[in-house]
């Protein structure tokens, strides 16, 4: 059984393949961003929240 043939699509047919549910709701988000700058305002901050969590837990694997 071929797991990605779900994933696989002609040229010309996007396809937005997302297996985890908060990726699902960010991606959704973004596309609402592009008619309402409050949104794209919020998908900002949550991406900085999310790379300041990163690169701590980053510095704090590469200090142990």
């Amino acid at each position: 059984i071929d797991i990605w043939s779900s994933v696989r699509m002609p040229p010309g047919v996007a396809s937005a393949y997302i297996a985890e549910p908060v990726n699902a709701a960010m991606f959704a988000a973004k596309i609402l961003a592009t008619h309402d700058p409050a949104i794209a305002d919020s998908i900002s901050a949550e991406q900085a929240r999310q790379r300041s969590r990163v690169t701590q837990a980053d510095t704090e694997i590469r200090g142990a």
